[in-house]
């Protein structure tokens, strides 16, 4: 491979782990209502003035059909316990696999004791000469 493939393949990593970690933040919610509010705000200043149709949008006195498809869909999401159950048995599934091999890990080393260390004292003077670079 050649170095240019290797740091397409990097970048590409890098935008695939970053557009997870904005899926699972919930990005694509941001994403779709700040959508709807720039459609809100072009509508509603068709008929008015710009603080007038930001002052409309953000009030949420006025929702759009996509604001309302919006909130309907993050209730869902919110309430599906399948869903959220499924997300923490993966997450308990892996930290609790993750603790047991640790755990089991650190039982198998020795240690030693601190009266088997051979650490006397900390070095007190610096070494006559200098050492050489």
């Amino acid at each position: 491979m050649t170095l240019s493939s290797l740091r397409f393949f990097r970048a590409l990593s890098h935008l695939s782990l970053a557009l997870a970690m904005f899926s699972i933040a919930g990005g694509h919610w941001a994403l779709f209502q700040s959508v709807a509010y720039f459609r809100m705000v072009y509508t509603y200043s068709s008929g008015g003035t710009w603080s007038s149709a930001l002052e409309k949008t953000l009030s949420g006195k006025y929702p759009c059909a996509l604001c309302k498809k919006i909130s309907l869909e993050k209730k869902k999401e919110r309430n599906n316990p399948s869903a959220h159950e499924m997300k923490t048995k993966k997450g308990d599934l892996f930290l609790n696999s993750f603790s047991i091999l640790t755990f089991l890990n650190f039982r198998k080393m020795n240690y030693p004791s601190f009266r088997e260390s051979q650490y006397t004292h900390p070095l007190l003077e610096i070494p006559e000469p200098p050492p050489k670079a």
